[in-house]
């Protein structure tokens, strides 16, 4: 049975950034250390998924991991924004066209 652990919390951006330094560096010293997320999370008070995904996304927008940085999801979100409302003012100005005549 699943217990009812309220909001999730949120982590301060001034704890979150030198967490991750710290995980890419101890890696950077032994690649073979697959603990090392866990141990900064029990030490830090934070969740070892919370500071897992931090550490893969911090990975990714330095190029050290395949995928697709924060600045393109960036872009493409804005990309898509522009995308939604061009089209809602092409379907908005067909109505007026079609009423029109």
């Amino acid at each position: 049975m699943a217990t009812n652990q309220g909001p999730q919390k949120r982590y301060p951006v001034e704890l979150k950034e030198p967490a991750v330094r710290m995980v890419l560096e101890f890696r950077r010293e032994d690649s073979d250390d697959y603990g090392v997320i866990a141990r900064e999370a029990r030490q830090l008070g934070v969740g070892d998924e919370s500071l897992r995904l931090r550490v893969r996304r911090a990975e990714i927008d330095r190029g050290i991991r395949p995928g697709i940085t924060s600045a393109k999801q960036a872009e493409i979100a804005e990309l898509r924004k522009e995308n939604r409302e061009l089209s809602e003012r092409t379907r908005w100005n067909r109505s007026i066209v079609i009423s029109a005549r």
